[in-house]
Formats: C-alpha cells, sequence, structure tokens
C-alpha cells in the first residue's frame, strides 16, 4: 500500500484551516459564564417541569377519552385550532 502521509497532511490542514473551533471557555468573562451557566439551568428547569406535564396530559387523553376516540392523532395538538384563532395554516 502507498503511504498516505501527504493526503493526511493536507486533511490535517484543512481541519485547521476551516474546522469548528473550540472554545474551552477558560477566556470567557465572568458575564459570560454566568449567562451559560443560568441558562443552562433555566433549560433544565424547564425540563423537569415540562416532561411529567406531558406524560400526566397523555395519561389523561388516553385514558378518560371514549374508547373509539384514543387515537393520538397530530391533528388534535393543533394549538391554533384549540384556541380558535381565525387564521391557522391547514384548515
Amino acid at each position: 500500500m502507498a503511504c498516505n502521509c501527504a493526503t493526511k497532511e493536507e486533511i490535517d490542514k484543512l481541519y485547521r484551516a476551516y474546522g469548528e473551533k473550540l472554545n474551552s471557555g477558560d477566556d470567557e468573562p465572568l458575564v459570560v459564564k454566568v449567562k451559560n451557566f443560568l441558562y443552562k439551568l433555566l433549560n433544565l428547569l424547564a425540563w423537569i417541569i415540562v416532561l411529567p406535564l406531558m406524560f400526566i396530559y397523555m395519561l389523561l387523553f388516553l385514558f378518560w377519552r371514549e374508547p373509539t376516540d384514543r387515537k393520538i392523532n397530530v391533528q388534535n395538538f393543533n394549538l391554533l385550532k384549540i384556541f380558535h384563532l381565525k387564521s391557522y395554516g391547514r384548515q
């Protein structure tokens, strides 16, 4: 087999020139670090609140409907249609 050293060097050169630059976070100001931490914390809290509510809603949807109407359909979750807004995409 032939040596691919030149090809590997060219690929490495392209990665260095155009590859994704990863920031280690050490040189960020304190304000940016605090904002990132608060964003992640609020995101985590939102998921902690939303996931159980979605699970409870799906259980209520499945077990307290008529037996013939227990199919889960995406059209049933159209919020614009549920809130009776005048114009929504598909009628």
